[in-house]
């Protein structure tokens, strides 16, 4: 599809019933000049109800985006981009909405039937936004956000894509677009929005992300499902992972164009250290590689110890002077502090989950295999099993094999509460990313704190 860069813009501000209250630009213009004093009276009828649902969504949102068919130039209709936020404006205790127009392209011909089209925001081989929505989408938010808001954006691209067409065609490099996509929308749900800016390169917009952690979460689903989506079934020996760059408005920087370049220039970093890996933006680590003065600083692992050591005296002392800590907060100290993406406890009898943290939902991890002799007899003297590869426990537990491979987890810590002849509870710390290994002090942090936790399920009592 060919868009002119020669289209109209403007900006209205209407009620919840679509009345225009004030507006400039070339729209607004023409909207007096015809006596418009509603929206509906332009709008397509099938689209009426769509903005009125982008409008109810305005309650959770900040700004919406939504292509309608608006008539212009007599009966000819065009798709029209609107981006919605909220008015300083108020109407009777009501606030009223501020509506961008930006004209993309006619969709009827000159004899009245209609074209074969694309909706105005769409990417045709995704279903994902385009470059141009959900580019203005994400400087609406900025632009909005001077007031207060956070804005998040990360830039995905597929490693090795070209390969990956080269080997088994296009045609299938088109459904691993598709299937990137999907796993993306999934990973952001209703915390912002997602588009395709590139042939393999995707772009997603988070708004008011509470903390790193939780961005970290988002960015690790999409990189973990990625690397495993074509793990079972006919293209087992297919290799897809993702790198990824991200940067967070205002924080890392003051605009849309320099906070697009940070992002960038951490996911071309991510591809120089080894891709398949998500890279966020802090500036004592990366600043100087972003601005061009220098490289990226390397993360020190005495510093890592040090900071896994410091999380570990935090939880002993909210232990020992009362129950400072839920078993919830303990487990969001402990992923992201030892890079997880799932740490799950488990009771007997029935086995059912007490605490997690993570990325999987809890249906996807069950413990089939709590009661196979052959899984319980794994475990040394202190009640661990370390996990570092699927291959190596499949000749010993093929029931544990399977089920860690169905649930994407590639390395694990096993921590058994009771004993091999009478097992009363589990704690499971999973990784999902293929080619991490367990550092033996990690395994010993992790032992620690799996007593810990046990102390306070169990008690003295095991």
């Amino acid at each position: 599809m060919i868009i002119s860069g020669d289209y109209m813009t403007g900006k209205v501000t209407i009620d919840k019933d679509f009345v225009i209250r004030q507006g400039e630009g070339e729209y607004y213009r023409i909207f007096v000049d015809e006596n418009i004093t509603s929206l509906r009276q332009k709008m397509h009828a099938d689209d009426i109800a769509r903005l009125e649902a982008a409008m109810a969504q305005m309650g959770k949102l900040d700004v919406n985006a939504i292509a309608v068919r608006m008539t212009m130039r007599g009966e000819e209709y065009h798709w029209i981009l609107m981006i919605l936020s909220y008015s300083v404006l108020e109407e009777k205790g009501s606030r009223l909405i501020d509506v961008s127009l930006q004209d993309i392209v006619p969709v009827w011909s000159d004899g009245g039937k209609e074209k074969t089209h694309i909706s105005a925001d769409e990417d045709p081989g995704t279903g994902l936004l385009n470059k141009r929505a959900v580019t203005e989408y994400a400087k609406d938010l900025i632009d909005l956000g001077r007031s207060g808001c956070n804005v998040t954006i990360a830039i995905i691209d597929i490693d090795d894509f070209k390969t990956i067409n080269d080997t088994y065609g296009h045609s299938f490099g088109d459904e691993v677009l598709i299937k990137v996509a999907e796993i993306i929308q999934t990973a952001i749900g209703d915390k912002g929005v997602a588009g395709r800016i590139g042939g393999d390169e995707m772009f997603i917009v988070l708004k008011d992300m509470k903390s790193r952690d939780e961005i970290r979460l988002i960015l690790k689903e999409i990189r973990t499902n990625i690397e495993w989506a074509y793990k079972n079934g006919e293209y087992s020996d297919l290799v897809t992972t993702c790198s990824i760059g991200c940067a967070t408005y205002p924080a890392d920087a003051d605009n849309f164009a320099d906070l697009f370049n940070v992002a960038d220039k951490l996911l071309y970093l991510a591809k120089e250290k080894g891709k398949n890996r998500y890279i966020i933006y802090e500036e004592e680590v990366h600043g100087q590689y972003v601005r061009g003065t220098g490289e990226a600083q390397e993360r020190v692992k005495d510093v890592l110890k040090y900071n896994k050591l410091g999380m570990v005296l935090e939880i002993m002392d909210g232990f020992a002077f009362g129950d400072q800590f839920t078993l919830k907060d303990i487990c969001e100290k402990i992923g992201p502090c030892f890079e997880l993406e799932n740490i799950s406890v488990y009771t007997g009898p029935d086995w059912k989950r007490q605490a997690m943290w993570g990325i999987f939902k809890d249906e996807e991890l069950q413990i089939p295999y709590i009661d196979n002799p052959e899984y319980l007899e794994c475990f040394d003297r202190y009640n661990i099993f370390a996990i570092n590869s699927l291959q190596s426990i499949k000749p010993r537990c093929r029931q544990l094999y399977d089920t860690l491979a169905s649930q994407k987890i590639s390395a694990s810590v096993h921590y058994l509460i009771g004993t091999a002849d009478k097992p009363v509870g589990l704690i499971t710390f999973n990784k999902s990313k293929l080619a991490k290994k367990w550092a033996n002090w990690d395994i010993d942090w992790l032992c620690i704190l799996a007593h810990m936790i046990k102390r306070r399920i169990f008690g003295k009592e095991y």
